[in-house]
This record gives structure tokens, sequence and C-alpha cells, in this order.
């Protein structure tokens, strides 16, 4: 526990539209999303980042942020990731959210208060994080790996159309059992997910790159560029011409 250092810590707020740009860190960082919604790409995987959510990413993982909507969040880096060896990185949703929110908090307040001893304390709160998050991922069940795997794929793959029941068929299960499975830990079917990292990359590519909205809805696996807009303004409160013009400004 001794060899294990707090590099860096932060709490932050992310307006509406906000993109943190690629970066990196020497140390392991982690990210709890104490409210707002979102994209994180690590290392090239997408995740929806959400209220509660929490991210794990290990030392050189190039990763970004796009906030769709007022986020508020904490994170920190750290030296001494042996016990994360056994968590996969990426974006989580654990169940024991007040627990971990309390710990990193109380993190964030030894670093800033500098009390007696607070480098162990800091030390031990970490280890006390990592044992929650590994109880809960490294030895996760069968359903939860699969439904991870088929999300990473609906991320990469959300551009192009997705048979649904053939990946679950594939995995074994039946449609209904997929799809109640997938809402169940993710908060949305696997058809609101797709089209929730369409939306995501749409409006990326919008305030990113000199395109139209047309070409933008027909790059992202849209066949309808009036539904397109239609969705993009009920999601981000705003339309895909606004959004592209804001970027500009």
């Amino acid at each position: 526990m001794n060899d294990i250092r707090l590099s860096f810590i932060f709490k932050n707020k992310h307006t509406t539209g906000s993109i943190v740009k690629d970066h990196s860190h020497s140390s392991t960082e982690i990210v709890y999303y104490i409210s707002g919604n979102g994209q994180s790409i690590i290392n090239g995987r997408s995740f929806e980042i959400r209220k509660n959510s929490l991210a794990v990413i290990k030392p050189g993982s190039i990763h970004s942020e796009k906030h769709c909507a007022e986020s508020s969040v904490l994170f920190f880096g750290f030296y001494g990731d042996i016990l994360f060896e056994e968590i996969e990185e990426g974006v989580f949703y654990p169940k024991q959210h007040t627990l971990i929110l309390q710990i990193i908090h109380q993190i964030l307040s030894e670093a800033i208060h500098r009390s007696k001893n607070h480098t162990l304390l800091i030390a031990a709160k970490i280890c006390e994080l990592s044992v929650l998050l590994s109880r809960e991922y490294s030895n996760a069940s069968p359903d939860a790996r699969n439904l991870s795997y088929c999300a990473n794929y609906l991320c990469e793959n959300c551009s192009e159309p997705v048979d649904m029941h053939l990946l679950a068929e594939n995995f074994g299960y039946s449609y209904d059992y997929f799809r109640h499975m997938f809402k169940k830990e993710f908060g949305m079917s696997p058809q609101n997910f797709v089209i929730a990292q369409r939306l995501n990359n749409a409006y990326k590519m919008l305030t990113t790159q000199n395109i139209s909205c047309t070409e933008t809805a027909y790059y992202c696996g849209f066949s309808d560029s009036s539904q397109f807009s239609k969705m993009f303004k009920r999601n981000f409160g705003i339309s895909p011409k606004k959004a592209q013009l804001k970027s500009k400004e």
C-alpha cells in the first residue's frame, strides 16, 4: 500500500458540448461522472458516459471525452496500480454508486487538507476502491462479460445496420432475454444504445470536421436526414446546423 502515490486530483465541470481532446497520463486515472452524459473514447474504444458511471484508464492510454449535457466529474491519477491490473480499462456502471463516490470524495478531501498521514489514508482509500471494483468486474458473470462485448461491438459498428437477433443468438441468448439484460445493464435497449452512439458520433463529426449535415447523417448510419435532425435536436437541444455553427464561433 505504501507504494501507491497520488499524482493528481481534480473536481471539474463541463458545459454542454464541451470536448476534452485526446491525451494520456503516465499514471492510472479514475474518472467518476457525478452528473451529465456523453461519450468517452479510450484507446479507440467508445463508451457511453452518464451519471454515476466510472472510467478506469491505464497508464499511456489515449482518451478523450465529449459532454452532451452539463457534467460534473471527479478524477484522480495515481502510481502503483497492481490491484487495478485485474480490471479491464473502460467505463463501468457500478452498483455501489454511493460508496464509491464517498471514497473518491474522501480522497479529494485528504488531498486538499493534507492532515497528518494523509498519504497513507489516500493509499488505503485507493486500495478500498480497487477492491470494490475488482469484486464487481474482475469476476463478472458470463452475462456481464458478454453484454460488455456486445456494447463494444455496437459502439464500433453503430454506423452500420446491426442484426440484434443474430447478435443475441451468437452469444446464446434469445432476443427477448438479451434485450432485457442489456437494458438492465446499460439503462437502455440495444437499439437506443446504437442511436445514442450514432448521435454522439454525429455531434463530434459536425463540430470537428468541415462536413454537411446530410453527409454527417449518412456517415453515422441515419438513412433519413430529416429524422436525424429531429433526433439530434431532441437529444442535444439544438439543431445539427446550429451545433455546427456554434463550434466555429
